[in-house]
């Protein structure tokens, strides 16, 4: 039977301590649920866009292809590869670069270098970016070309704000400029000026304005993959600075999803949606939204964000690891704690049965000394002196005797009572977590598996209990204890109130636990805290202080009287 008990315990804490803890119903969980999964996919999601790359790749293999074929398959590639291969779409852009150079098309030659341009700097490569961007003027450029090549320099000195704080103000503001610069050439109506223009709004933080481009955006029938993405992510910036951070973490993982599904792995979604969930303490979730960016940034070669998720992966990583030794920590007080109630009811067990045949033996003796009563009894009229001596020491004896039995079998039952209760909760609460298991209904058994407050609140009982049970074994051990302390420093309770910790400490050290560990372990303490309690109470002392552990051993007398513990 105790066995099978401590099974069951050992099980419910184990799911206690490793089951994810499930988040209150917040509008954003649904979302957060979904990207998890997808973060679970991201395989499959590549390996679709791999055969379509494959694909694209075997239209070059036919002999005969002439050079423009070349160049536009190499342009279809360089489209699949931009945000998924960084180093992939630079190596068949260069090739695009070379065949218009033996085409001497200029136009085609302009638009290979700008492309060139926005890839290096994916790939970290400012310097070369930079020249190529140097290399022309917006005036040779035609509307196309004068578009791509606004959108790098305008990347170029955004992302370079980021990484540089001295001029980050200025490189901002010359970003804007470019953005600018770019909306004189889009057409009012396409996607691209409504993202821009929202983008405007968002950095002269005109909130209401963005919102309602962005919304229209990502809501507008033939946007795509990655531009929801984009629009996905600048409405959780905008609720970012509003600090509404459940709806901020919402639209962080609907961008983070489209960047999944769209195997965009130049994506920004997953860092910010785990810097998000870090400040909030959700250390389990922000460590795998961290991994999967830094996953996607490494896979893609994008340098830039590979330094980016670099800057706060180790800060998410340590207290993910700080995490998982608190819970092994956690795991291992838990199993101390099973085994001290197995041993305690093991104890109980056994002083009961031992109990039992003490009482057997005295019904024994009892029977026996009954003989001798009727003998006495017969021998009533010739010693009548005699009779009544022994009547009064026998009536004594059962006095003293019940007495001695009232007590402990009013302890015993206590602690069967307590036993018994835990044991109940126990079952009652496997239930609960069973019917959730059964039903699915997993959002409620998380909680219910995370929340500490059934742990808590036993141990608030166990103290309570202890403080009763000692201060009715000793009553006078306050009063006995601050005897022993100088008058100024002694301590007062109220009646039918709890010990502090100091006099807690010192009524385990009278019960005869001296061993700081052993003290600490259970008032749920360090041991160099208990050290240090010990010795401030020893300094406070009246008497010696090498001798005052010594006094406080000698406090008291068990009270001998029965009453009931409630």
């Amino acid at each position: 039977m105790v066995s099978a008990l401590a099974k069951r315990i050992l099980a419910v804490l184990v799911l206690i301590l490793f089951g994810i803890s499930a988040k209150s119903a917040e509008p954003q969980k649904q979302y957060l649920d979904s990207l998890y999964t997808l973060i679970s996919q991201k395989l499959e999601f590549m390996v679709e866009k791999n055969a379509k790359i494959s694909e694209i790749k075997q239209q070059l293999e036919p002999p005969g292809l002439t050079p423009e074929q070349r160049y536009r398959i190499n342009s279809r590639l360089v489209e699949q590869y931009r945000v998924y291969i960084a180093d992939s779409a630079i190596w068949y852009e260069r090739e695009n670069l070379q065949i218009a150079a033996e085409l001497k098309n200029d136009e085609w030659q302009k638009k290979s270098n700008i492309s060139l341009a926005s890839l290096y700097l994916v790939a970290g490569m400012y310097v070369e970016s930079r020249d190529i961007l140097r290399a022309f003027k917006s005036s040779e450029l035609n509307d196309e070309s004068v578009i791509h090549y606004f959108e790098a320099y305008r990347n170029w000195y955004s992302n370079y704000a980021n990484n540089n704080n001295t001029f980050s103000d200025l490189y901002v503001e010359i970003s804007r400029q470019y953005q600018d610069s770019i909306l004189q050439y889009l057409s009012p109506d396409s996607k691209e000026y409504e993202f821009y223009q929202a983008e405007l709004h968002l950095i002269a933080n005109r909130f209401d304005e963005a919102k309602e481009q962005l919304f229209s955006l990502l809501n507008e029938e033939g946007t795509g993959l990655r531009q929801k993405a984009m629009a996905s992510f600048a409405i959780a910036k905008i609720y970012e600075k509003q600090g509404d951070v459940n709806e901020a973490q919402k639209y962080y993982s609907i961008s983070a999803m489209n960047d999944i599904r769209g195997n965009i792995k130049e994506n920004m979604a997953t860092r910010a949606l785990a810097a998000s969930l870090f400040e909030q303490g959700d250390i389990t979730h922000a460590y795998l939204c961290i991994k999967s960016s830094m996953d996607d940034a490494m896979f893609c070669n994008a340098k830039l964000r590979t330094h980016e998720v670099a800057a706060i992966l180790p800060i998410i990583d340590t207290a993910y690891r700080d995490q998982l030794n608190k819970e092994k920590r956690q795991l291992k007080f838990l199993l101390f704690l099973v085994a001290l109630f197995a041993i305690g009811f093991i104890v109980a067990f056994v002083s009961l049965s031992r109990q039992m045949k003490k009482t057997n033996k005295m019904r024994k003796e009892l029977k026996v000394t009954n003989n001798k009563l009727k003998t006495l009894n017969e021998d009533l009229e010739k010693n009548i002196e005699k009779l009544n001596y022994a009547n009064e020491a026998f009536s004594k004896a059962n006095k003293d005797l019940a007495s001695s039995n009232s007590i402990k079998e009013i302890y015993i039952a206590r602690f069967l009572d307590l036993c018994s209760n835990y044991i109940i909760k126990l079952e009652k609460y496997q239930n609960s977590l069973n019917k959730k298991a059964a039903t699915r209904q997993l959002d409620d058994l998380y909680k219910m598996l995370r929340s500490k407050e059934m742990i808590n609140n036993e141990v608030k009982e166990l103290y309570r209990t202890f403080d009763y049970i000692f201060l009715h074994l000793y009553p006078t051990f306050v009063e006995d204890f601050n005897a022993l302390l100088v008058e100024e420093e002694r301590f007062s309770i109220k009646p039918d109130d709890q010990l502090n910790i100091e006099l807690r400490i010192f009524a385990l050290i009278r019960m005869g636990i001296s061993d700081s560990s052993k003290i600490a372990q259970f008032l749920h303490y360090s041991a160099n805290t208990i050290y240090n309690y010990r010795t401030r109470t020893r300094n406070k002392s009246a008497v010696p202080r090498d001798e005052f552990e010594n006094h406080v051993m000698k406090i008291g007398v068990v009270n001998s009287e029965p009453e009931e513990i409630i």
